[in-house]
């Protein structure tokens, strides 16, 4: 090739290429900008703030990491432990790194790709008219109407939301892992519970047994006084299988093998307890903290931003390529070099309406995805609204309740001592030992409420992730 026309192809080239930039540079981004909806939550809760909550604004590190404030190491250890090795949480995160590898390709989208070329002759004799080349082929789609760049708005969207599906998991497995623990103290209390009782019961057996043989009662005492032993031995069977599927639980969502954990926790523990004090700040800043929320906005900017994608493709579109290269005649050792460029233009003349139906039906999934935010946000409020009633109501019933057990114990041990000196009936005995024993199990159904509850406030707080998560 003359150096002649070797210049003039390159000219050509790089008055496509600066064709190409002029017009990317110069195009217009079609499709509605993303604004953020408005929500209908209020300035202040509905339901009253007592039992120790205020509207204070929360601490963010406190509410990352709002199990410490329940003062358990081995809560503390195992919700890190679910962190790290939870499977749902590692879902979540392969999800988010699957969405950056999108939005990478979405990037590329808007810059030129280049291939090599490598074309050798088939694998012959060496002839004279066999031939050898290289080169490199350029080709560059110019975003024109913006579709491209919002495409890669909405793959960044799409990885927002996947970073906040991370963040949900983080906040739902931080919740579980405390819930199935507060259930596990629980269980065990009930259980001490139960062998505490069926020694009481046992005792108050035994008098029946030696009033009996003095002939100063009947064996009907006797057999209602063993009867009772046996009624509460019954309820022990189920709750040890239910303390070891509790375990089994535990084991499951901190991604370890069932039984695992139960060296750590078959020593007896408390209840968890709640803070003197929990900030709850007011709904505005719950809705900006809640992970579910602020993945449906994520999801709300993709399908807004796709809109223009689909706007886009009703417009021309306009391809740059280029190709420069060499090519040898063997076996003579003579080398050329070529260049060319060519432009493009594409335009959909006739489709039956498809890209005007893709264009609705594309605003119907935004419209979609703004119903799902708004019932998303409502469902946030609420979840608030009944973690707060739940939380207080229950305080007051736990106290109410203690209050009940301490005059039913007196009254036990009262009935028991009279029942000995044959002052009262034995049916005054067992009415009292039942409730006693009634009452003890609801206090300790009820503390496990307490603290159930306030897992359940933190969860619908949003807490239990920081950025640094993701």
């Amino acid at each position: 090739m003359s150096s002649t026309c070797w210049r003039r192809r390159t000219q050509a080239t790089r008055r496509g290429i600066a064709l190409g930039a002029a017009l990317w540079l110069g195009g217009c981004t079609l499709g509605p900008n993303y604004q953020r909806p408005a929500t209908a939550e209020g300035g202040v809760w509905h339901e009253p703030l007592a039992g120790g909550l205020s509207s204070a604004p929360p601490d963010r590190e406190a509410l990352a990491s709002w199990w410490r404030q329940l003062g358990d190491p081995l809560l503390d250890d195992l919700v890190a432990r679910a962190v790290a090795g939870n499977l749902d949480v590692r879902v979540a995160l392969e999800r988010v790194r699957a969405s950056r590898a999108q939005r990478q390709i979405a990037k590329s989208e808007l810059f030129p790709s280049i291939r090599g070329r490598l074309v050798l002759s088939p694998n012959k004799p060496r002839t004279s008219d066999s031939k050898e080349s290289t080169g490199l082929q350029a080709r560059w789609t110019p975003d024109l109407f913006g579709g491209l760049r919002r495409a890669l708005e909405a793959a960044r969207e799409d990885l927002g939301a996947s970073e906040e599906e991370l963040r949900d998991a983080l906040v739902g497995v931080a919740a579980e892992v405390a819930s199935n623990y507060v259930a596990l103290r629980a269980l065990q209390a009930r259980i001490a519970l139960a062998d505490q009782n069926i020694a009481a019961q046992a005792e108050t057996a035994q008098i029946a047994n030696w009033r009996a043989q003095a002939g100063l009662t009947t064996e009907l005492d006797v057999d209602r006084a063993e009867g009772a032993v046996d009624q509460t031995q019954s309820q022990l069977p189920a709750l040890r299988s239910e303390l070891e599927q509790t375990k089994n639980r535990l084991a499951i969502l901190v991604g370890e093998p069932p039984g695992s954990l139960d060296a750590r926790l078959d020593e007896r523990a408390p209840i968890p307890t709640a803070p003197a004090e929990i900030a709850v700040g007011i709904p505005a800043q719950t809705l900006l903290q809640r992970p579910d929320v602020r993945r449906a906005e994520r999801q709300l900017a993709a399908e807004t931003a796709r809109i223009g994608v689909a706007k886009a493709a009703r417009y021309p579109t306009v391809s740059i390529s280029g190709a420069i290269g060499t090519y040898a005649i063997s076996p003579e050792p003579i080398a050329s070099l070529s260049a060319a460029a060519a432009a493009e233009v594409g335009q959909v003349i006739f489709d039956y309406g498809a890209n005007k139906a893709r264009v609705r039906a594309q605003k119907a999934a935004r419209a979609g995805a703004l119903a799902h935010f708004q019932q998303t946000a409502l469902a946030a409020l609420e979840d608030v609204e009944d973690g707060i009633v739940a939380f207080t109501g229950e305080q007051d019933r736990r106290r109410k309740l203690a209050e009940a057990t301490d005059s039913a114990e007196r009254a036990a041990l009262l009935s028991r001592d009279n029942y000995a000196s044959g002052l009262v009936d034995f049916q005054v005995v067992l009415d009292a030992e039942r409730s006693l024993y009634s009452l003890q199990e609801q206090l300790v159904g009820s503390e496990q409420l307490v603290a159930s509850d306030l897992v359940r406030l933190y969860r619908s707080l949003g807490g239990g992730w920081t950025p640094e998560a993701t």
